[in-house]
This record gives structure tokens, C-alpha cells and sequence, in this order.
């Protein structure tokens, strides 16, 4: 018997990379997609009304159209203003003109 160690010879070994999977839709991503959509709806709904606004509001020429937040302090400053003018109105007496035919 040959008691000299056996040379091995080398063995080609294909180095495995690991597998590209797409995300897994786990309970998280459905959440956070559930949540992209109401978010999106969100501030669907609230360009539209501020477009509504906009439109409200009687605006000074200007050489920009105004931001979203312009507008929205425009609406506050109408209100407050059209508020000032009717209480103003109620506290100053009726006058009633009779017409004399």
C-alpha cells in the first residue's frame, strides 16, 4: 500500500450569487402604500380647494401668481376683512328712505 498523502486535484466551484428578488409586499409596505394613496388624495383635495379660492378672492394685479400660502393668508386677511365691514354695518342705525311719489 502507497502511504503517501493523495494530491487532490481542485475541484471548479461555481461561485453562487445571491438571487435578486423583488420587494415582498409584507403587512409594512401595504400600510405604507394604503397610506401613499390617502396622503396623495390629500393633497389632491386640498390644491383643488385652494384653486377654488383663488379664483374667490378678488386678487391685485400682480406680476406672479400667488403660492398655495399666499393665498390661503389672502382668504383669512378677505374674511376678516368682509367680518369688520359687517360689523360695522350693525352697529351703524338703519336709515330708511321713503320714497315720496
Amino acid at each position: 500500500m502507497d502511504t503517501a498523502p493523495k494530491e487532490r486535484e481542485p475541484i471548479a466551484q461555481k461561485k453562487s450569487r445571491p438571487k435578486r428578488r423583488g420587494p415582498k409586499l409584507t403587512g409594512i409596505s401595504k400600510q405604507r402604500r394604503l397610506a401613499n394613496a390617502r396622503e396623495r388624495k390629500r393633497v389632491h383635495t386640498l390644491n383643488k380647494n385652494i384653486k377654488i379660492l383663488r379664483r374667490l378672492i378678488p386678487l391685485p394685479p400682480q406680476q406672479k401668481e400667488p403660492s398655495k400660502t399666499e393665498i390661503i393668508w389672502m382668504a383669512a386677511s378677505y374674511i376678516n376683512g368682509l367680518m369688520l365691514l359687517l360689523s360695522q354695518e350693525r352697529s351703524q342705525p338703519q336709515i330708511q328712505i321713503k320714497a315720496e311719489c
